[in-house]
């Protein structure tokens, strides 16, 4: 384990503070490359994006100071000590939702789950970061396993936080396995038609197809995209196109089936609280440091358990109004193509 990086002149880099920063990094790269893919602002992204860390970070390190009282009442100097490490991901995603709908309904007027939506991606990757910079400071630290014991076979020789080195369930690198595989689901979903986010720019490939058909200038100078008759041509260009107008013709798009087919806002992040939350119930299995139990499950259990339900529930309402939405599209008998 290596709780501190390096030292230098006093200035001490602990390995969680800066797996952390890295987390946040990769994060923000990814939201901006979604903004990028539907045209979205930068700076709208970016304000969205310091929405979240702020109430995110707050909220997570509330929730482990409270879950963690015990130690805390003796020690309340440390309650603000992020760096060190303590964060509980129940608090930060309904800290850094708050955040979100704070941002969306007081400065974009729009609604926070299509923000939401935006930053579910990115969010994800972050948390591979959190668990590799447990890893390294010895924080969400595995039980003790024995030889003879099924699991002894994974088992990797770790301290705790009190630094006693004995063979433990590498708990950090099952949450980072799991943020791993949670991460393409959703960045898969990302690429998917989904309600826009209705600010005064339009989604990308709306306002591309206003500027092929020589409208729009005022918005290309605003999102810096060139003018049909500054566009050069490039073969891989041209191949794009020709696959983009095959698919419309072999799907027959059309703009009601657009919004028929597309995923209701919300659907992303709902599914990324009920992917995260279930595995992150069952690496709890594996954790040792735990501090309350309630019927069996640790509180953080519980909490998983909580938000797997509401995720899983957002799931299935959002799933309705979707199925809704199509049957309603296929009612209307519009399958021809404009």
């Amino acid at each position: 384990m290596h709780p501190v990086l390096f030292s230098i002149d006093g200035l001490t880099i602990t390995a969680y503070s800066a797996l952390f920063h890295l987390g946040l990094i990769a994060g923000a790269a990814t939201t901006l490359i979604q903004a990028r893919r539907m045209a979205l602002p930068a700076t709208a992204a970016i304000d969205a994006m310091l929405a979240a860390i702020v109430g995110g970070a707050i909220g997570a390190r509330l929730l482990y100071v409270a879950i963690h009282w015990a130690y805390f009442v003796d020690h309340l100097d440390e309650a603000w000590q992020i760096w060190q490490g303590g964060l509980a991901w129940h608090g930060g995603l309904i800290g850094g939702a708050i955040g979100v709908w704070l941002i969306a309904r007081k400065r974009f007027s729009q609604s926070p789950a299509a923000w939401l939506d935006l930053l579910t991606p990115g969010a994800a990757l972050g948390t591979v970061f959190g668990w590799i910079g447990c890893f390294l400071s010895a924080c969400a630290f595995g039980r003790e396993v024995f030889p003879g014991e099924p699991l002894f076979g994974i088992a990797i020789d770790a301290p705790d936080v009190y630094g006693r080195l004995v063979p433990r369930l590498p708990a950090q690198l099952f949450g980072a396995g799991w943020g791993l595989l949670v991460f393409p689901v959703l960045w898969s979903l990302s690429g998917s038609p989904t309600a826009s986010l209705r600010l005064p720019l339009r989604p990308f490939g709306s306002a591309q197809g206003r500027l092929r058909s020589g409208q729009g200038s005022g918005q290309a100078s605003r999102l810096g995209l060139p003018l049909p008759d500054q566009r050069r041509e490039t073969p891989a260009r041209t191949r794009a196109l020709s696959r983009r107008s095959h698919w419309r013709r072999s799907t027959h798009e059309t703009p009601a089936r657009t919004r028929a087919l597309s995923l209701p806002k919300g659907m992303r992040f709902a599914l990324f609280v009920a992917l995260y939350s279930a595995g992150s119930l069952l690496i709890g299995f594996s954790r040792a440091d735990a501090t309350a139990w309630i019927g069996g499950l640790s509180i953080e259990q519980v909490m998983d358990a909580t938000l797997l339900v509401i995720g899983a529930g957002g799931l299935l309402i959002l799933s309705s109004r979707k199925r809704h939405a199509r049957d309603l599209f296929h009612n209307t008998g519009e399958n021809h193509v404009d």
